[in-house]
């Protein structure tokens, strides 16, 4: 009787085995794929930055909501370390790859808005209340209601109000809410930026200067100094808006993401014609056209139906004529440099690489239509600095990727990496602006090309300063689509 048991006790140990293995198999795939997610990157930075704010500009005030960010960011490390741990072979080049990657601009981008938050002197509520401006109308929403505002435009602009009142996410109550909020959407606007020129494979320590081209400009001064406002939500839409457009397998993504930045604000609604352009040229007339009424219906909905059901009519953001009779002419009188250099030196980059420039950013510069127009409306009400700060979803990623098609044929990347310090020098010291954007066309579109045609001096050849052996030795490590 003991003999014949012996084949039972092999066969389910065997079928243990087996399904240990499996088991094992599926918890690593679940691993590698939460980790190679890029959306749960910029939900991690978002916590992260959240965490941040609270403890360098506020107090928590709720620990609970506190606990769980430290729990959700305390689940992603233990999966990053069970991803290095199952890759024996190659795990430095994945450790690196991700510290490059990930690591690298959060931090950069985190440092920078906080160093600028910490020595700028920030507006205090009550001047505002005193005004009744915007930055009142935002904060009465925050603590009243959404529906507290009678005031148009704001009574439509609901999501960031929402988040920081009624649906409060975060871990502090009050007036910091928008402090926290608007710091965590700052810093995911920069990470979704950087992501993008790594998937346009824009050199990484390129790429990381896009926090200081960012934050150093008016759009990063302004959200230093103004805290109560709704804009920083409105540039993350619109950078994941940007992003999602680089893979099609993203555009599903739109269908949800499009309606709630409508209810940030109604801005967003500049991308719908430029997203049905791209799910059009996708998938055909026919069958792009369903795709589209269905991606951006939501947001055509989430739009019009506030505005019809409380009223006050549809083109309610206009500036009244007889308030401001002479915006157009106020527009033409700014100081052209005023208006169309918003990023300083990067606008002239994006136009004279523009035909360089990958499909996706070119259609995408649409975008800068409705957002110089904005001008003409904006003009009287002073915002026209904050209308312009838009345009870094064109100028910035367009202009470092230009500058990477410029020198991509030097060897290790050594003409991208001796441009950055000449970037930053015409960014900060505007002395120096046009003779190094000259110096820096000349020698990408001229002195380069001239040595490998006449002399043949530099060993031309196409590389990425990353070695791609990481990819080797870590395949699974890959963007998430």
């Amino acid at each position: 009787m003991g003999v014949s048991l012996r084949p039972g006790l092999v066969s389910t140990s065997l079928n243990l085995i087996s399904a240990f293995k499996s088991a094992h198999e599926t918890a690593v795939n679940y691993v590698v794929k939460l980790t190679n997610s890029t959306g749960l990157y910029f939900l991690s930075a978002f916590t992260v930055s959240v965490l941040f704010a609270t403890l360098t500009f506020s107090r928590v005030t709720r620990p609970a909501v506190f606990n769980i960010y430290v729990v959700f960011i305390g689940l992603i490390l233990v999966c990053d370390i069970a991803f290095f741990v199952t890759r024996p072979k190659g795990v430095l080049q994945c450790i690196s790859e991700t510290i490059f990657s990930k690591v690298l601009p959060l931090v950069c981008s985190i440092a920078t808005i906080a160093w600028i938050f910490q020595h700028t002197t920030f507006g205090a509520f009550a001047d505002y209340a005193t005004k009744h401006v915007d930055e009142y109308e935002y904060v009465n929403m925050m603590l009243n209601g959404i529906l507290a505002s009678n005031s148009i435009p704001h009574r439509f602009r609901w999501l960031t109000p929402f988040l920081t009142g009624t649906f409060n996410i975060l871990p502090v109550e009050g007036l910091p809410t928008f402090t926290v909020f608007n710091f965590a959407c700052l810093i995911t606007t920069a990470v979704v930026l950087i992501k993008i020129l790594q998937e346009l494979e824009v050199n990484q320590f390129l790429s990381l200067l896009v926090p200081v081209f960012l934050f150093n400009a008016f759009l990063g001064r302004y959200a230093a100094k103004n805290h109560y406002l709704t804009d920083p939500a409105s540039y993350m839409f619109f950078s994941i808006f940007l992003w999602c457009l680089l893979d099609p397998k993203r555009y599903a993504y739109l269908g949800w993401l499009l309606p709630l930045g409508v209810l940030n604000s109604e801005k967003c609604v500049y991308w719908l014609p430029i997203i049905a352009f791209f799910v059009i040229k996708e998938y055909g007339l026919k069958k792009g056209t369903a795709k589209a009424l269905l991606l951006l219906g939501p947001a055509v909905l989430v739009f019009f139906i506030p505005r019809l059901l409380l009223g006050q009519g549809l083109v309610a953001n206009l500036t009244p004529p007889e308030h401001s009779p002479s915006n157009l002419s106020l527009l033409l009188s700014l100081p052209f440099t005023y208006v169309y250099f918003p990023f300083g030196f990067l606008t002239i980059f994006f136009v004279m690489g523009f035909n360089r420039l990958p499909f996706v950013l070119k259609i995408s510069s649409f975008i800068l239509i409705p957002v110089y127009a904005q001008l003409a409306i904006a003009g009287f009400a002073g915002d026209d600095n904050r209308m312009l700060a838009y345009t870094f979803i064109i100028y910035i990623p367009a202009a470092l990727f230009y500058v990477q098609k410029l020198f991509e044929r030097v060897p290790y990347e050594l003409g991208v990496l001796m441009t950055i310090p000449l970037l930053l020098l015409a960014y900060f010291d505007y002395r120096f602006t046009l003779p190094i954007c000259f110096l820096i066309l000349l020698t990408g579109t001229e002195i380069i090309p001239g040595l490998k045609q006449h002399a043949g001096l530099l060993p031309f050849r196409t590389r990425r300063l990353q070695p791609k052996s990481w990819r080797i030795a870590c395949p699974e490590l890959k963007t998430d689509k």
